[in-house]
């Protein structure tokens, strides 16, 4: 199965090169890594590009949202899993190799797992895995009826996301392309989730309080957005 992990990008020259130097040092490399250049206006690309094993792709309409749907179309057409995370993770050894274990098994269509805050220690990070990490899990998850996809650490097969690419809401910008995403995929099949699959990923969510409040609307605007034909309580009926 030929693989390929997606980054969208948008200014990550802080980041970008520790997670690359990660995916450098995989015990299973993807065939390829795709860079999606979302507009970048600093160094984020000519770091990316002294990697041989990265494409880059642009995607001039800004945003998370439309970045990854191209991310994700472009990886369909020619890869057979795709894997996702973001440009502030640091991928462990064994995460590619891990993952495509996993997907030896037919059954699995979309597998994710958690984040851990590499930034933070002590009460610090307990306080924001609780309140970010575990309560997205909690949370969406009690909307979903089944834990959705975390976008920092999650892959799919090819197959899955072209029957849902075009029902997706992505090429919306006030909405959270996770929880979107896991609408659609589960209509067609459950999500694996891996809580000792454990991807480390930078506190910056937490860079500012408006930073991080701005994400609770876009949240519950992603959720009523799919009512009432995916209200918690259909789900529930649908998936017992």
């Amino acid at each position: 199965m030929r693989t390929a992990v997606v980054i969208p990008v948008y200014n990550e020259q802080s980041f970008i090169k520790a997670c690359l130097e990660a995916l450098s040092r995989q015990t299973l490399m993807p065939d390829t890594v795709l860079i999606v250049n979302n507009n970048c206006t600093d160094d984020t690309l000519s770091i990316a590009l002294q990697y041989p094993f990265v494409t880059v792709i642009n995607e001039t309409r800004q945003g998370i949202c439309a970045a990854t749907k191209k991310g994700l179309d472009t990886a369909a057409e020619h890869y057979d899993i795709i894997l996702r995370c973001d440009a502030d993770c640091i991928p462990p050894p064994t995460w590619v190799e891990r993952t495509m274990q996993r997907f030896n098994d037919k059954d699995i269509q979309v597998l994710t797992g958690p984040g851990e805050f590499y930034d933070l220690a002590g009460v610090k990070k307990w306080f924001a895995e609780l309140c970010y990490m575990k309560m997205y899990f909690w949370c969406v998850g009690a909307a979903l009826h089944q834990k959705p996809v975390f976008g920092s650490n999650f892959a799919l097969r090819a197959s899955i996301w072209k029957r849902i690419s075009n029902a997706t809401h992505l090429d919306r910008q006030d909405i959270h392309d996770d929880m979107d995403m896991s609408y659609h995929l589960i209509a067609h099949s459950d999500i694996t989730y891996d809580p000792s699959n454990i991807m480390p990923i930078s506190a910056r969510p937490f860079a500012s309080l408006r930073s991080l409040l701005k994400r609770y609307p876009i949240g519950m605007r992603s959720i009523i957005l799919h009512w009432p034909a995916q209200t918690p309580w259909r789900l529930r009926t649908v998936n017992k």
